[in-house]
């Protein structure tokens, strides 16, 4: 089943949005990124249990590239899906030593949209100032060697405008922030003014890379220290460097637990964790639903299938023909305009399990009343 469109609703899938590839621009620990390490890479990825990975590089967007160009050409029927990390060093610090934390930019993986053009007109449009000296401007596609990546910061003001003039009210992407030691964690909680960047940066992010013990705080709705807050997603993931830390996506390395999204494997089904971050994501071995079916395989429905009986020429109506509908684990509640067979799926699946409830059955009666079957 095509995970990107499953006609069976939002799933829970595994999920890492933070890993770098080789070639990554700093600390590199893949080794030569040549043809070698690649299909390494790739075939480590393939095996995995995440179905969506965020490749991540510092300033650039090369490695995202050129992994999805060397994925598509050696596993072209992959189930796999892609988006693009864009992590950035901010000029601003929040912390007591100064430290500059990092943001990541997330994109649409929709080419139409984020294609490569696309991000590199907005890299060249957003300028990096060096540490050392915040007077050397340099745009981020001009930053070529290891020295050059490491000095680079952005100020959060000049990374908004580089984004709003690139993409315009669109917004295909969504702004992720640490919420652990280098990030919201670090906060000088005895600085009024880096309370209040810290504030900022809470407020433009769409979600956060943590751990479960963030999930509370970061749902939370008085987080800031003027005004109410707007809950917030968490999501972990294994920021990646080398073959030895992408051990962490089978995810029973100590200190990185799966991620898990209830959503299609796309940059839509990715924004719903932002409408409903309490119930979209889940951090740990396996969501309860997921434990549940295990346990009690017997008391789900995997899908209904209906048909008619061998000989029937339709003289009364071509009533389910080879209907085949598949079951969500979680679903609820059936919706739908009148007469678009609520009533029937349930009737159905009533008689199906023995229900000595027929007699309330609105759709599938002999009750002269009824005018969805008529009576010779």
């Amino acid at each position: 089943m095509d995970s990107e469109s499953s006609p069976i609703g939002s799933m829970w899938r595994r999920w890492d949005l933070h890993l770098h590839a080789p070639g990554t621009k700093l600390s590199n620990a893949y080794g030569a990124p040549d043809d070698d390490t690649w299909d390494r890479f790739i075939d480590t990825l393939e095996e995995s249990p995440v179905i969506a990975f965020g490749i991540t590089d510092y300033f650039s967007g090369d490695t995202y590239f050129e992994t999805v160009r060397r994925y598509v050409e050696k596993y072209p029927n992959s189930q796999k899906k892609f988006f693009l990390n864009i992590e950035f060093r901010l000029s601003e610090s929040i912390s007591k030593d100064g430290g500059h934390p990092h943001m990541h930019v997330i994109f649409d993986n929709d080419p139409d949209l984020c294609g490569y053009e696309k991000i590199t007109r907005f890299l060249t449009n957003l300028e990096t100032q060096s540490i050392d000296d915040a007077s050397a401007k340099t745009r981020c596609t001009d930053l070529k060697d290891t020295s050059d990546f490491e000095a680079a910061t952005v100020g959060l003001d000049n990374l908004l405008r580089a984004l709003v003039d690139t993409f315009g009210d669109s917004e295909p992407y969504l702004l992720a922030f640490p919420a652990n030691n280098d990030g919201l964690r670090s906060t000088d909680s005895g600085s009024p003014r880096k309370i209040q960047l810290a504030d900022r940066i809470d407020k433009v992010c769409d979600f956060f890379f943590g751990n479960a013990g963030n999930r509370d705080f970061l749902l939370r709705t008085d987080r800031y220290a003027q005004g109410p807050s707007v809950p917030k997603p968490v999501v972990s993931a294994s920021d990646a460097h080398c073959f030895d830390d992408l051990e962490r996506l089978g995810g029973d390395v100590a200190g990185f637990p799966p991620t898990w999204i209830k959503a299609d494997t796309t940059f839509i089904g990715l924004k719903q964790i932002c409408h409903e971050p309490a119930s979209r994501v889940f951090i740990g071995t396996q969501p309860d639903v997921m434990v549940r079916q295990e346990q009690d395989g017997t008391k789900f429905l995997d899908r209904l299938q209906v048909n008619q009986i061998e000989g029937y020429d339709e003289s009364n109506g071509r009533w389910f023909k080879a209907v085949d509908l598949p079951l969500n684990p979680e679903l609820t509640a059936i919706i739908g305009n009148k007469g678009s067979g609520k009533s029937a799926i349930v009737d159905i699946i009533g008689l199906l399990g023995n229900s000595r409830q027929e007699s309330y059955f609105s759709f599938l009666t002999n009750d002269s009343k009824s005018k969805k079957f008529r009576q010779k």
